[in-house]
């Protein structure tokens, strides 16, 4: 079921309320978290607005949060559909930074993008984009393109992924790269080792939240089984 336009305007304005509600909290009791730190940050003696700190936050949210849970969920389900990618990982943990770069590579967290504006007439393929034209990227599409990876749309932990674009290109590349890559490596590392047996559960419906940004699943159902453990 799709949400409507009114329904995301709704949603938009609880978040606001509630993020209101935790930063006048944060100003009156700042603890050692994230958001005290910024509220009590300055330079020069001047500190962030109201406006500049809820912009921060809805940040955090989108490019801290969400991309994170959609790498998780976008690589267990890769590793899932792809079993013999799963074994590799489980067999030799040391892969399983690769793996998480084919993951970034093969079905990213993000779909487009920081837009940008064409400087100069392009041509792309005899497609002429024209000089100050608002351009979307689409990282999903140029991360399968078949004249930079072989069998792009194959999910193989060990090809080479160098080149892929899913944390963007130039001024805008992910600031948080690194510990997204850490948090990927971590999550997706104790899955395969603490599960013997991954698997979807047959009863579930897949589902993918419908937004231009982001590309992730609502929900993942799946059936685990853990690998025994011995005793003291």
């Amino acid at each position: 079921m799709s949400v409507t336009v009114e329904e995301k305007a709704e949603s938009g304005r609880a978040t606001i309320e509630i993020l209101n509600a935790v930063i006048d909290e944060k100003i009156r009791e700042p603890g050692e978290d994230l958001l005290s730190g910024m509220i009590g940050a300055s330079v020069d003696g001047h500190g962030l607005t109201r406006d500049e700190l809820m912009a921060m936050c809805f940040l955090l949210i989108t490019a801290g949060y969400e991309t994170t849970v959609n790498l998780i969920g976008n690589g267990t389900l890769a590793l899932i559909d792809n079993p013999s990618q799963l074994e590799k990982v489980r067999e030799n943990p040391d892969l399983t930074a690769g793996a998480v770069e084919e993951i970034l590579r093969f079905d990213g967290p993000v779909n487009i993008a920081t837009w940008r504006y064409a400087t100069a007439d392009i041509d792309v393929d005899g497609v002429v984009i024209p000089a100050n034209e608002q351009i979307f990227l689409s990282l999903l599409s140029a991360n399968r393109d078949t004249g930079r990876f072989e069998n792009a749309d194959r999910f193989d932990i060990e090809r080479n992924t160098r080149g892929h674009i899913a944390f963007g290109h130039g001024i805008h590349y992910c600031l948080g790269a690194p510990l997204a890559r850490m948090e990927g490596v971590t999550a997706i590392g104790r899955i395969v080792q603490r599960y013997d047996s991954i698997t979807l559960d047959p009863t579930a419906e897949l589902r993918y939240h419908n937004g231009t940004l982001m590309h992730g699943l609502k929900s993942l159902p799946v059936r685990l089984t853990r690998v025994p453990q011995p005793r003291p």
